[in-house]
């Protein structure tokens, strides 16, 4: 076969490139590029051009390296038909299969891309859109090749690796070839605009060249800043990308207009300086109205005030002075005509915005605001919307004719001078302020909403030190992600503050360098501060991708239901969907590995989410890809921050200090990797003389604590003390749990363990266990085993310890496979002599080992759990440690050690068993039964378990259960992405409860108990086998029927279980006491019950309702008083209230607002005597209780229908009573005006949902009230509320409801008229509402804290600990 023809290569070769990047020193010499490249320059890995990577090439290709094949010729001959790329951003397959006709003419690719694609708008890979890299660079010219330019202006930001390359390439990936968008449309989060300030002062003029000098712009004042303190950043230095800009180039305005859109900024708000008919600094806007570009939305700000020689605006050496009068400030309206009209100008409301800096200047603002805006309309425009910054005044806008006020940071922000307490190395001649940003940006979000309309502002840092040196006003500590916080809380502030057409926030500024305020990229951040701009308004990529991960492993089926609940637990975490399941067990199969870890992230304050489909974390406004398992390890480190905290060894002993002293020499010489190296020292109840010897051996040692236990605590308790100590007084962030006996020669040790870390975030790594004959001890076996093999390796030590106990030798033969030299083993079972616990262990985990085992078996216990927690165990083969097998146990018994360790095989082999038998049984959704002797086993694993009653959730005479039910799904949650708690449901499969309950149960592993009454859970909870358990309502405890029965005591005897109980209420108790009042108001209401009743009658049922109101308060008390009660938790502050006074005790209560409900989509249906379209309704709801008060509603109602004024004004009003079907069920025979009034016994939730939505308000007179959703249903919907003014209504609406006397029938008449004349505001509605969710969120939180027992112990040294510097 012939050989090929050689290509010819030159067309590839870019010799202007090529000059400019390897030929420096050479130009001056006979230097031929080509011939050099050909000779020489591809040995030493040369590029030909920049779309030919040769060193990518050959790294890729190892076959073309060893044949030494230039690869170039390689590339053009064979390389593209078989696929080998050229570049990692230029993919020769794909773009063949993409355009057809390259593909017909058999052209190779990158030479057709070179020569005529890129011309055409052809993109060279998948993940680089050449058209819409053009649409969001609108300042390249048709000339620019876009990947070119891509690779040497942007990727010259992110790095040379290629990884960084492709990432920065994905932010124009696309499909199709995207319309360059105009500048001047929609770019921010939904209708928000954000508006940038522009300084226009980077220009010469003749006044600052006759004031400062000769070439005076901003830029001269920026250079001069120095620092005035140590760590003080100055001077700012504008990027390479922008430099030194100077304003009178046409292409800066544009350029700037580009990158602005490009990060969300929907418009510039420039400064405009006229002093009485002089204007200055004016070219931009000038040359912006002439040319017509950039097509960017702007407006001005009238920075009215004296020009000064100290930049400030005071009354000091003034250079320009404003003088105002109504002349003068009309001809600046006419001035500023043509700049008005231009259809780029920022509208708010229909109208042009103009903002005017200090108000207050002018003469008579109101009266000018009123000039303003007549001389505007006889102009023909639709008049004026003004805006006043709120710069130094923080007056209401209104008082001056305005139209809204502009928060203008840091102006009007109260902080301290850090100036005073104390800097470092501060310059003795400085005599300015060093305030906090941190402060401004709290103060900022905590600014309440104003009563007219507030535009939120901000500012990305602020440092005038170049414009007042040693008088400067310094903010110190931001950062772009201090910036990003404050940014995404302003948006949130003014969308739910105000309308879409005011949606504006400004940012203080985009170019105010000389006060250290710009959003324009420097050379200390780069554009982090646009990057968190555009991460905050802008949908779509996430700041930062890299590649996706290859394909995970599909998990074996050995645990087919544990790879399911992780899955779902995934959802959970990621908030994604069933169909999600796809992704996590393929492109991101990895992370089902890693829950633990993603859990562990959510409690130091990222949120995960899935980003266009795929796996993100987000913190501080920053979002970034988890493609891989070291995209989750740079999580965790972000999340650790940049302080190296210690490595810790924890080593136990019993009776042989000088073999501890061995190990801790070994760990003396080991390289800290930077860290601070800790080793506690566990004596385990060794003899006298032993603790002696040891306390002189360790106590003086640097980096040694020694703690002595009293007793011998066992290998796992012992241990387990040692790690607690390492963990919470240490503060070690990994800890090395080994046995005394080993020892470790690698000097590398920590560097290595942490390394690993780096790349796959493990929870638990096992080394190489080495012994001194050369047998390798990890791991015990390759894989978890499943709850078959447990009962093989239980059934074969059962036999082996037969035979030993009949005679014969001692053999622990095991069932399985162990491979000592696989890489990178998962889900293993590891020995037991050496742990390595990482942070994602450490930040879950209060103790390392199983408790119940004494000596063996805690490496099975350990692999279980962190198999079904999501805790990832690793074997690392490449790490190495020594081990004197049996030399740790040398003073036991060899006898006794040979009993233990089949004993406790045995043992432990069993509970791992039931354990994950039990764990599939419950994603199969099997019960157990009450008295199944499994729970205690189960419950004794060391982990905390909580029972939880839901049987009061089902029905039967206690009814009710909605607020179990919701505590109960968050408890779940919350115990399913923290992975620290076993949730127990006790539950009656024979009554039905929701079909979610049952599926949240499957999912995440609940384990359900078959119940049938509140005795069984009494017995349940009185065994002490559970950490805690939660009584929704305690009261059921006692026997006691709503209504209808009084309760005795609770069975509950006080143990190890701590009982957690809610009191909703007292309400049957409120109501027996004030029955005299109640029926009095039913009865001035026209009640024909309470009308017809003698007063013998009447002093009799008051008589019988005190001795029930006596008999209640000392049920109360009993169960308030119970010594098994450990938390009492009732829902509103009046409750709590009420028990205290009602009921006669003295005890802690947590007061823990009722959870939200959730809410079913509003379904509208016809309502009988209801006329769609003309007639309006009122709304009442549960009237059919007699603590709702609905009789006296309908007595107020039908008066104010008698009123001729009210009739007319609301002829179709009706009041539709929800919960009866007629007005007789709530006690009332007649009324004046029936036609009115529409019972309604019965609605589905949906249905009801839509009555809050059309109501014109919601009447709640309710005597009586443990907390009161009702009102904020109708909230939810903007319908406003009348409420009785007693209970707990108040705390829960706050001002966004009518209060009234429930007592009083006319002053429920009152309240109506209020209602329907001044409702509380919108606004009002959804800021009471924010507030209750917000409480309600925090509240429920607290709660399942309760319940799970959060807490931390720590262990108390012997000594006090050294730490030693590695």
């Amino acid at each position: 076969m012939p050989a090929p023809v050689k290509p010819d290569l030159r067309p590839y070769f870019d010799k202007v490139w090529y000059l400019a990047t390897y030929g420096q020193g050479k130009r001056h010499i006979r230097w031929r590029p080509w011939a050099y490249y050909c000779r020489r320059g591809w040995r030493k890995k040369h590029s030909p051009r920049q779309l030919f990577d040769t060193a990518w090439y050959l790294e890729r290709n190892p076959d073309v390296r060893a044949a030494e094949f230039e690869p170039l010729q390689h590339y053009v001959t064979y390389g593209w038909r078989e696929g080998r790329q050229p570049h990692p951003l230029f993919d020769p397959s794909w773009y063949v299969a993409q355009y057809a006709d390259v593909a017909a003419a058999g052209i190779e690719p990158l030479l057709h891309y070179l020569t005529e694609g890129w011309r055409e708008g052809r993109s060279p890979h998948p993940q680089f859109n050449a058209a819409g890299y053009l649409a969001t660079h609108a300042e390249l010219t048709a000339e620019v090749e876009p990947l070119a330019h891509f690779l040497e202006h942007e990727c010259r930001l992110v790095g040379a690796d290629q990884r960084s390359r492709v990432a920065a390439a994905a932010r124009y990936a696309g499909t199709a070839a995207a319309k360059p968008p105009a500048l001047s449309g929609p770019t921010s989060r939904g209708d928000l605009r954000a508006i940038a300030i522009y300084l226009p002062q980077f220009h010469r003029v003749k006044e600052n060249d006759e004031w400062w000098g000769e070439g005076f712009t901003e830029w001269t004042n920026v250079r001069r800043g120095r620092p005035m303190y140590k760590g003080h950043h100055q001077p700012h230095v504008p990027h390479l990308d922008i430099g030194h800009y100077d304003l009178d180039d046409e292409s800066v305005l544009e350029r700037q207009a580009a990158m602005a859109r490009r990060h969300g900024i929907h418009g510039f708000c420039f400064y405009h300086y006229w002093f009485d008919g002089r204007r200055i600094l004016e070219k931009p806007v000038e040359r912006l109205l002439a040319s017509g570009r950039p097509d960017f939305p702007f407006c001005v700000c009238w920075a009215n005030e004296n020009w000064t020689r100290t930049w400030d605006g005071l009354e000091k050496q003034v250079l320009l002075a404003q003088r105002h009068s109504p002349e003068s400030d009309e001809r600046f309206l006419r001035d500023l005509l043509p700049t008005l009209r231009d259809p780029r100008y920022i509208h708010v409301e229909g109208r042009p915005l103009l903002a005017v800096y200090r108000p207050g200047l002018l003469g008579e603002p109101a009266a000018t605001a009123d000039r303003w805006r007549r001389l505007a309309e006889q102009e023909g425009l639709p008049g004026l919307y003004l805006a006043c910054f709120h710069s130094f005044d923080r007056t209401d806008p209104r008082s001056y004719g305005f139209d809204a006020a502009i928060q203008f940071p840091p102006l009007q922000t109260p902080t301290t001078n850090m100036a005073d307490t104390g800097l470092d190395g501060v310059d003795p001649k400085f005599q300015g302020s060093v305030l906090d940003y941190r402060e401004a940006m709290c103060h900022a979000l905590a600014r309440p909403a104003e009563p007219y309309p507030l535009f939120r502002g901000l500012m990305p840092s602020w440092d005038n030190t170049a414009r007042r040196m040693e008088r400067a006003t310094v903010w110190a500590n931001s950062s772009p992600e201090l910036y990003g916080r404050w940014l995404r809380g302003t948006i949130d502030q003014m969308q739910r503050e105000q309308p879409p057409e005011r949606q504006l926030v400004f940012i203080n500024a985009w170019n105010e360098w000389a006060e250290g305020a710009h959003l324009e990229p420097d050379t200390r951040h780069g554009y982090r501060y646009l990057e968190e701009t555009a991460a905050a308004l802008l949908p779509g990529p996430m700041a930062v991708e890299r590649e996706p991960a290859t394909p995970a492993s599909v998990p074996p089926a050995r645990h087919a239901a544990v790879w399911d609940q992780r899955r779902a637990r995934l959802r959970l975490l990621f908030g994604g969907e069933p169909e999600h399941d796809q992704l996590f067990a393929g492109s991101h199969g990895f992370l089902t590995d890693h829950v633990a870890a993603l859990a562990g992230l959510t409690a130091t304050g990222h949120e995960l989410l899935l980003d266009q489909g795929r796996p993100a974390y987000q913190i501080a406004g920053r979002r970034m890809a988890l493609n891989s398992p070291a995209d989750l390890a740079a999580a965790w480190q972000g999340a650790r921050g940049d302080a190296a905290r210690p490595f810790a060894f924890v080593v136990l002993q019993y009776n042989q200090p000088e073999v501890t002293a061995r190990c801790l020499e070994s760990l003396q010489r080991l390289d800290g990797a930077g860290r601070p190296v800790h080793v506690v020292v566990v004596d385990n109840g060794s003899e006298p003389a032993a603790v002696a010897r040891s306390r002189e051996l360790f106590s003086s040692t640097a980096g040694v604590t020694l703690i002595c236990t009293q007793e011998n605590l066992g290998f796992a308790r012992g241990n387990n003390v040692g790690y607690r100590h390492a963990r919470d007084i240490l503060g070690a962030e990994f800890i090395a749990v080994i046995n005394n006996d080993t020892v470790i020669d690698d000097i590398q040790f920590i560097a290595r363990c942490t390394g690993t870390f780096a790349v796959c975030p493990y929870s638990v790594l096992g080394p190489d266990i080495v012994t001194p004959d050369g047998r390798r001890e990890n791991p015990w076996n390759d894989h978890v085993y499943d709850a078959a093999e447990w009962q093989s390796l239980t059934e074969l030590f059962t036999r082996q310890r037969a035979a030993w106990e009949a005679g014969g030798p001692a053999e622990f033969r095991r069932v399985g496979q162990r491979t000592p030299e696989a890489e990178g083993l998962r889900e293993a079972v590891l020995q037991g002599a050496a742990y390595v616990l990482s942070p994602v262990f450490l930040a879950d985990r209060e103790a390392v080992f199983d408790e119940r085992t004494f000596l063996y078996g805690e490496e099975f216990l350990l692999a279980v759990d962190c198999l079904l927690s999501g805790h990832l165990t690793l074997y690392a083969p490449t790490i190495k440690i020594l081990h004197e097998e049996g030399v740790s146990t040398a003073t036991v018994p060899e006898r006794r050690k040979i009993q233990y360790g089949y004993d406790a095989v045995i043992e432990t082999a069993g509970w791992c068993r039931a354990r994950l038998e039990r764990h599939d049984a419950a994603v199969r959704g099997e019960c157990v039964p009450v008295d199944s002797p499994e729970i205690p086993v189960l419950t004794a694993d060391g982990r905390r378990h909580v029972l939880v009653d839901l049987l009061f959730s089902q029905p039967g005479p206690h009814g009710g259960g909605e607020y179990s039910k919701a505590v109960f799904r968050d408890l779940v949650a919350s115990a399913a992405a923290r992975g620290d708690v076993q949730v127990w449901a006790a539950i009656d499969p024979a009554q039905f409860i929701d079909d979610w309950v049952w599926q949240i149960c499957r999912d995440l592993a609940v384990n359900v108990v078959a119940v049938t009454s509140f005795a069984e859970i009494t017995n349940l909870v009185n065994a002490g086998i559970f950490h805690s358990f939660f009584a929704p309502a305690i009261v059921v405890y006692t026997g006691y029927e709503y209504m209808s029965r009084v309760g005795g005591e609770l069975g509950f005897v006080a143990g190890p279980t701590k009982v957690v109980g809610t009191l909703l209420d007292v309400r049957d108790l409120e109501l027996a006491s004030d029955w005299e009042r109640i029926a009095t108001a039913r009865r001035d209401a026209g009640c024909t019950a309470e009308q017809r009743l003698s007063a013998a009658a009447w002093q009799a049922e008051r008589k019988r309702q005190q001795t029930l109101a006596v008999d209640l308060a000392d049920m109360y008390r009993g169960i308030c008083c119970h010594p098994a009660l450990d938390t009492l938790v009732t829902i509103s502050d009046y409750s709590a209230a009420s028990i205290r006074r009602r009921v006669g005790v003295d005890r802690s209560i947590e007061v823990l607002f009722a959870p939200s409900k959730d809410r079913p989509e509003p379904e509208a249906v016809p309502l009988p005597g209801i006329e769609p379209g003309r007639d309006e309704i009122a709304l009442c709801v549960n009237a059919g209780r007699l603590e709702k008060n609905a009789a006296s509603a309908v007595a107020a109602f039908d008066r104010l229908c008698s009123e001729p004024g009210f009739a007319a004004e609301h002829p179709r009003l009706k009041l539709l009573l929800v919960g009866i079907a007629s007005l007789a069920d709530i006690g009332l025979a007649r009324v004046a005006h029936p036609e009115r009034f529409i019972p309604l016994p019965h609605l589905p939730a949906a249905q009801l949902e839509n009555l809050y939505r059309e109501a014109r308000f919601l009447l709640y007179p309710s005597f009586n009230e443990g907390f009161g959703y009702p009102p904020l249903e109708a909230m939810a919907h903007g319908t406003p509320s009348v409420v009785a003014d007693n209970t707990s209504i108040p705390e829960v609406c706050g001002a966004a409801a009518v209060g009234c006397d429930p007592f009083d029938v006319s002053g429920i008449a009152a309240a109506i008229q209020t209602v329907l004349d001044a409702p509380p505001a919108a606004p009002e509605l959804r800021r009471q509402l924010a507030t209750v969710a917000a409480r309600q969120r925090s509240d429920l939180a607290q709660l399942i804290d309760i319940l799970c027992c959060r807490s931390v112990a720590a262990a108390t040294p012997d000594t006090v600990p050294q730490s030693r510097a590695a």
